[in-house]
C-alpha cells in the first residue's frame, strides 16, 4: 500500500516535470515567432 502510493507520487512528479518542460519549450517557441514577425 505505502510503496505503491510512493511509486504513484514519483510517476506523477516525473509526468508533471516533463509537462512543465514541454510547456516552457512551447512558450519560448511562440515568443520567438512573435518577436520574429
Amino acid at each position: 500500500m505505502h510503496s505503491s502510493c510512493l511509486a504513484a507520487a514519483v510517476i506523477f512528479n516525473i509526468l508533471y516535470g516533463s509537462l512543465i518542460c514541454c510547456f516552457r519549450q512551447l512558450n519560448s517557441r511562440i515568443s520567438q515567432e512573435i518577436s520574429a514577425s
